[in-house]
């Protein structure tokens, strides 16, 4: 109750409809959408609206602040996005993400101990539409492990036996020539060849959707166990045949384009696992990296001189940076070669629940349609959230999980929680619903009356927060639903519109 006086007497000198629009200018910052997008079109009390304001000023908190820079200078973060910003525009959740998975492998040997002893790696699926430089997220990744003296694979072809392994049967056709039928016989070679998934550290779908399709049921059962924890029973993946077994320790990256639906992964066990972001279509930042491609070229107005040098000065910023990332890896290894397990100060656990409430409540009003592909994507939100707040606390130099670090684990996986949730809305929450939720809040109040298309602007406007933008959407809904009609004022001779 003292939070609703505080938060009454911090906004108690704006009247109704100035507490709506600070509510949707909220909603913009949190999500990029306004305010109907999210509380819909319902008839709110004051005392809602505020708890609607507490709810948003909790998330806000989340993405303000940025405590992941070292104090004392540039962290391994504050290298990775520089060099990522050097090569790729417009994607600093992907680049963040990235990153992380990045850093992950160098530590798989540290263990966070939460009754069994998980492995701090972390596996992400992107999905974007095409074109918006998926695959150079993973040049970058690939380029790191070389960097770092890591490993990364690309798969091109999606065979069950190459990611598992398989019998090279020429060989135990020359081993059975010579009869060597085990390492103990003179001349026996191996002829087992591993898999994929045990031989590298990082394994790369770039074009994700050949094996995210609902069909697909054998491989995502085999990222799924890649995915346990290092060394457990759940973590083994077997031949059919029985003959070949591995703990891979691997983290997976899938990129995708927009498939007509990904309910199936949301609902079993292969996206629950991951740190899933998924960008919708989106014409402006399509347009801003077509002209990033275009303007990245070397020019020059007098001399051709002039674009050489550019190209130059971004070889060397790039060659520098490279230099200082690996610099700062070694320096993380060296630190951290004997570092086994990573604990936390008392009383984080409780900031760290916090967050992952904040994480798992994200969005306001999910239908059970949509609570149900939901509830199972964030059912292991606490083992990643953990694993991200581990490798902040790595990245600055210690073996403990600080307060800073929870916020900072908050702030990496909201965009991504975010994007996941809005993913779900929009794809459980038909046209017709939405159209049907306006009709019923706007004839409450109302049905018969005559405006212009600019007065009725006003209304959304006052009633849902609606900017100039959203409120022509909302209009040529209407009107093309027919749920509109178009009448003319014969005082005026004005043309005005009418609820149906």
């Amino acid at each position: 109750m003292d939070k609703e006086m505080t938060l009454e007497d911090e906004v108690g000198y704006l009247n109704d409809e100035e507490l709506v629009q600070r509510i949707n200018e909220l909603c913009i910052e949190i999500y990029g959408e306004e305010y109907f997008e999210i509380f819909g079109f319902e008839e709110y009390t004051r005392e809602q609206r505020l708890y609607q304001m507490r709810y948003l000023q909790r998330k806000s908190d989340i993405l303000v602040k940025d405590l992941s820079s070292n104090r004392e200078g540039y962290n391994f973060l504050d290298l990775w996005r520089e060099y990522w910003n050097t090569r790729v525009v417009l994607n600093a959740d992907a680049c963040d993400i990235y990153g992380f998975v990045a850093l992950s492998q160098l530590f798989n040997h540290v263990r966070v101990e939460r009754g069994v002893k998980d492995d701090l790696r972390l596996h992400t699926c992107i999905i974007m539409p095409s074109g918006m430089a998926k695959s150079e997220f993973n040049d970058i990744l690939s380029e790191f492990a070389e960097m770092v003296g890591k490993t990364c694979y690309s798969v091109g072809e999606f065979k069950i036996n190459k990611l598992i392994g398989e019998i090279n049967r020429k060989i135990v056709s020359n081993n059975m020539r010579i009869n060597a039928f085990s390492k103990k016989d003179r001349g026996w070679v191996d002829p087992i060849e591993p898999g994929i998934l045990a031989s590298f550290d990082y394994v790369v779908f770039d074009e994700g959707e050949a094996i995210l399709d609902h069909k697909k049921i054998r491989i995502q059962a085999l990222l799924d166990k890649t995915m346990n924890r290092i060394g457990s029973k759940g973590n083994m993946i077997t031949s059919t045949d029985n003959r070949i077994h591995s703990n891979p320790a691997c983290s997976i990256v899938i990129t995708s384009y927009h498939l007509d639906s990904y309910t199936h992964l949301f609902k079993k066990g292969l996206f629950p696992r991951m740190i899933v972001y998924v960008q919708p279509e989106d014409p402006i930042k399509r347009t801003k990296t077509s002209e990033y491609i275009v303007s990245a070229i070397p020019s020059f107005v007098d001399d051709i001189s002039e674009a050489e040098k550019q190209r130059k000065d971004k070889e060397n910023l790039q060659n520098k940076l490279r230099k200082k990332l690996k610099e700062e890896v070694e320096n993380l290894q060296n630190m951290h070669k004997d570092t086994e397990t990573i604990y936390m100060r008392a009383g984080v656990d409780e900031i760290i629940n916090e967050y992952i409430n904040e994480l798992r409540n994200i969005v306001p009003g999910l239908n059970p349609e949509q609570i149900e592909a939901w509830e199972s994507m964030v059912s292991r939100i606490s083992v990643n959230f953990i694993k991200v707040a581990a490798l902040f606390a790595m990245m600055n130099y210690r073996n403990y999980i600080d307060r800073e670090d929870a916020h900072n684990a908050a702030r990496l996986l909201f965009p991504a929680m975010r994007s996941v949730a809005f993913y779900i809305i929009s794809n459980n929450t038909g046209r017709n619903e939405k159209l049907n939720r306006l009709v019923m809040r706007l004839r409450r109040e109302f049905i018969g009356m005559r405006y212009t298309k600019e007065e009725w602007y006003k209304v959304f406007f006052k009633s849902f927060g609606a900017g100039e933008s959203s409120s022509e959407k909302l209009f040529a809904l209407l009107i093309k639903s027919g749920k509109m009609r178009v009448l003319k004022n014969k005082d005026e001779g004005t043309t005005v519109y009418m609820l149906s």
